[in-house]
């Protein structure tokens, strides 16, 4: 950094970066401060393993040298599914290098391919080298629109993403819009449930539930600790895996029912009859409370809908129903009950399905 001020004298340069030091008691007189930046810039600086220096002349400027041993980055060649330009984030030329069998306890990804959208640089990077030290291939999207982008072309050419990680608050189409997109679209086109890990900045009560409601797998806040990103992606992968495999089949088993009646369908169906037409009355006392901004009776249905789906083993809706329930704000409730409609449709589908399949 240079410029072209009033300098400094040589004599001085020599103690310019101990603390509490000023080129000359002038300064202080006439411009403030106390004479510490520059011995904080020395210290960051060294905690990098770099130096600083001055070289300056009374009446000729002051020029700033910082010095840091950084590793040479170059850029993916690869371009993300759906665009012309490259769209990956450019990677440390190291990262690229196969790592040997077994020297990386962190690797748990397996090279499943994964989909960050991240609207900041910095993150992008930060958490694409992350996602890499943990095994997983990661194409990245700038906002949620071109998330969405480039989930349709991945879902057209047949090689979809394993997960999608999404920032919640993104320009064009934030990750709340993002997630309840995707949501209508799998139950819309009988789509396999992509599990979304919901990555934020904002650390405020009811966050969590909020983004759980709608759907997300799992909540993160930034910065991402490697540990935690490895456990909730571990985790969230397994679940989807097991979801995936217990809807092979098209009807649901609702286990609570069928141990209750022996194994009975007929009797299974019957039940879920009645659950279909409490519900439906239900649903329409939930919309009228809604549209009364009513949180009081909001909350009362949403406990009595939350138990009821749990009888149908559906807990997703269950949860989403919980934090309709629990909103640390009336607020925060009303604003939850869309998704948690949503997800409530969804169930009765398949409840309707499965009591005309014995009826």
């Amino acid at each position: 950094m240079q410029d072209t001020g009033i300098g400094i004298d040589p004599r001085a340069v020599r103690t310019l970066f101990e603390p509490f030091r000023q080129a000359d008691i002038a300064t202080t007189r006439r411009y403030g401060g106390t004479g510490l930046g520059l011995t904080i810039v020395r210290q960051l600086v060294e905690l990098m393993h770099g130096s600083v220096r001055c070289e300056s002349a009374l009446g000729a400027g002051s020029r700033f040298i910082v010095t840091l041993p950084l590793r040479p980055w170059v850029p993916s060649v690869g371009a993300a599914p759906g665009r012309s330009a490259p769209h990956r984030l450019a990677i440390d030329a190291a990262a690229r290098q196969p790592a040997p069998a077994g020297t990386s306890p962190d690797a748990t990804g397996r090279g499943q391919r994964v989909l960050l959208a991240e609207d900041h640089p910095i993150n992008r990077e930060v958490i694409t080298r992350q996602l890499l030290k943990l095994g997983y291939v990661c194409d990245c999207a700038e906002d949620g629109q071109q998330a969405w982008e480039m989930l349709e072309a991945a879902q057209a050419s047949g090689a979809g993403y394993a997960m999608l990680l999404t920032d919640c608050h993104m320009p064009r189409l934030d990750g709340y819009e993002l997630t309840a997109r995707l949501r209508q679209g799998e139950a819309a086109r009988g789509l396999p449930r992509l599990p979304i890990v919901a990555l934020t900045a904002n650390a405020l009560q009811g966050e969590a539930e909020r983004c759980l409601a709608l759907g997300m797998d799992a909540y993160l806040s930034k910065p991402l600790q490697l540990a935690d990103l490895r456990e909730a992606l571990s985790r969230v992968l397994r679940q989807g895996a097991a979801q995936q495999e217990a809807g092979a089949t098209t009807a649901p088993r609702y286990s609570r029912l069928m141990q209750l009646c022996d194994g009975d369908e007929a009797k299974v169906a019957k039940l879920v009859r009645v659950f279909v037409q409490a519900t439906e009355k239900d649903l329409q006392a939930m919309d009228r409370a809604a549209a009364a901004a009513d949180p009081a009776v909001l909350r009362q249905l949403a406990h009595r809908l939350s138990s009821a789906c749990h009888q149908l083993d559906e807990d997703e809706t269950v949860r989403a129903f919980q934090a309709v329930e629990n909103g640390h704000s009336d607020q925060l409730a009303l604003a939850l009950y869309p998704p948690a409609r949503q997800a409530l449709q969804s169930v009765m589908q398949r409840a309707t399905a499965f009591a005309g399949m014995h009826a």
